[in-house]
C-alpha cells in the first residue's frame, strides 16, 4: 500500500475591513515621513494633525486584509463577532469574509498564469448562498492530482 504526503492547504477565508488601529499604525508611518526632523512641534499640534489624518483615513480608506486566514467561514464569522463584542462600533466599519477562488474568465473558464498553468487565485467577497462547487470541482481533480505527483 503506498502512502501518499497529507496535503496541505492554506486558509481559504479572511476577514477584510478598516480598524482604528489599522488606521493608526498607517497614521503613525505617515506622519514620520512628512514631519520634520527636529522641527518646533509641539504635543498639541501633533496630537490634532495624528487625529485628523486617523479620522480621514477610517471614513476613506478602502477594507485591507485585517485577520490571519482560517479555514472555515465560521472561524472567520466568530472573529468578526469577537471583534464586534471587543471594540465600539465607531472603531471599524465594512467586516466582510472574504474566500480565496480561482478567477474565471468571461466564458466561464478558469484563468491561469501563462507560465506555470496554475489557476490565477484572487479574494471575493464571501457569499453563502453562492455555489462554489463549479469552482472548486474544476479545480479540484487537476489540483489534488498535482498536488499527489509533487508528494
Amino acid at each position: 500500500m503506498m502512502m501518499t504526503k497529507p496535503i496541505k492547504v492554506a486558509g481559504i477565508f479572511r476577514v477584510d475591513g478598516v480598524t482604528l488601529i489599522l488606521c493608526k499604525k498607517i497614521v503613525t508611518k505617515k506622519l514620520e515621513i512628512w514631519l520634520p526632523k527636529g522641527g518646533n512641534l509641539t504635543p498639541e499640534i501633533y496630537e490634532a494633525k495624528f487625529n485628523q489624518e486617523v479620522s480621514a483615513l477610517l471614513e476613506g480608506m478602502k477594507p485591507k486584509a485585517i485577520s490571519k486566514e482560517f479555514d472555515t467561514p465560521e472561524s472567520a464569522r466568530k472573529y468578526i463577532e469577537i471583534l464586534k463584542r471587543s471594540t465600539p462600533a465607531l472603531e471599524y466599519r465594512d467586516l466582510r469574509i472574504m474566500i480565496n477562488v480561482a478567477s474565471m474568465d468571461k466564458s466561464g473558464g478558469i484563468k491561469r498564469n501563462k507560465k506555470t498553468f496554475k489557476p490565477t487565485m484572487t479574494w471575493k467577497p464571501y457569499d453563502p448562498d453562492f455555489d462554489y462547487s463549479q469552482i472548486i470541482n474544476a479545480l479540484g481533480d487537476e489540483t489534488v492530482q498535482n498536488y499527489l505527483k509533487a508528494a
